[in-house]
C-alpha cells in the first residue's frame, strides 16, 4: 500500500519534483509555512512540451486547502498561450472541494462549465499578494467562501486559490529546488 506523504512518486520521464522544477526554469511560488499536517503535491500544465505552469497544491485529508500556481511565459514558437485568468483555477479548486468519495469522474466533469460561468461572472477586484514581504499589486474574485488572487511579477505570474481563512498567507517566490 502507497501512502502519500505530500511527494508524488517520480516518473521516469520527469524526474519527479526535482525534475519538474528544473524544467520550468523560473522562480516558483510557495507558502513558506503550511499546517505540518497538510500534504503538498507539485503538478504541472504545458504546450508543446514546454511547461507553463506549476502547480504546488496543499491538501487535509484530500480536500485542496490550497493552491499556488506559477505561470511563466513562453516562446513565441509555441501555439497554445497560458490561460492566466482567474474564473478557471477558482472553478476548479471548487470542483475538487465539492468531490464526494465515490462520486463519478462524469459527474466532475459536467458540473466543472457551469462553476467556470459561475465564476466568470463575478466582478474582479484590486487586491494585493504578499510575495517575499512585498506587497504586489493583484486582482482577487471571491465565491462561495473561496477566493483566486493573481499577481503578475517580473519573471512569472502568481495565482492563488484557497479558503477565505488564508487569504492573508504570503507566498514565497524562489527558483527552488527542494524546498517547495
Amino acid at each position: 500500500m502507497y501512502r502519500s506523504t505530500g511527494r508524488p512518486l517520480p516518473s521516469p520521464d520527469e524526474g519527479g519534483d526535482e525534475g519538474q522544477l528544473r524544467r520550468f526554469g523560473k522562480p516558483v511560488a510557495f507558502l513558506p509555512d503550511p499546517p505540518a499536517a497538510w500534504t503538498r503535491t507539485l503538478g504541472q500544465g504545458g504546450a508543446d512540451g514546454y511547461p507553463w505552469s506549476l502547480d504546488v497544491k496543499y491538501q487535509a485529508r484530500r480536500v485542496p486547502q490550497v493552491i499556488v500556481r506559477t505561470i511563466r511565459e513562453l516562446p513565441e514558437t509555441v501555439r497554445v498561450r497560458p490561460l492566466d485568468d482567474l474564473a478557471s483555477p477558482l472553478a476548479v479548486f471548487l470542483n475538487e472541494r465539492a468531490v464526494q468519495d465515490g462520486e463519478a469522474p462524469l459527474a466532475r466533469h459536467q458540473r466543472l462549465p457551469d462553476l467556470v460561468r459561475e465564476c466568470r461572472a463575478v466582478e474582479e477586484s484590486p487586491a494585493v499578494l504578499s510575495v517575499d514581504g512585498h506587497e504586489a499589486e493583484a486582482i482577487e474574485i471571491r465565491l462561495s467562501g473561496c477566493f483566486a488572487v493573481r499577481a503578475r511579477l517580473a519573471e512569472v505570474t502568481v495565482i492563488v486559490c484557497g479558503e477565505d481563512n488564508y487569504r492573508s498567507s504570503e507566498v514565497v517566490l524562489r527558483v527552488a529546488q527542494r524546498e517547495v
